[in-house]
């Protein structure tokens, strides 16, 4: 099997493409960035459900841990600069 790269666009992915992901995706990926704005530099799945559920946001969870997965160990800058 090919192997596993990861992607900013929420999941690891074979070859050079991306899969494309959903609106609820975007959710998760933009409270995991604005928890690290807001000083935190590794938020959980805890700190991401409860950042969205304030707002009104079903959480995902699947879809959420495989995103921390998919960013674990990974710095977060060079996903950003590399798109």
């Amino acid at each position: 099997s090919p192997k596993l790269k990861p992607c900013l666009h929420y999941h690891s992915v074979q070859q050079s493409s991306c899969s494309v992901f959903t609106a609820s995706m975007m959710k998760h990926l933009a409270a995991y960035l604005l928890l690290q704005l807001g000083g935190n530099a590794s938020p959980t799945k805890d700190d991401i459900t409860q950042a969205l559920s304030a707002v009104g946001v079903e959480v995902d969870g699947a879809d959420l841990d495989r995103m921390l997965a998919d960013l674990e160990g990974q710095d977060l800058e060079a996903l950003l600069e590399s798109g």
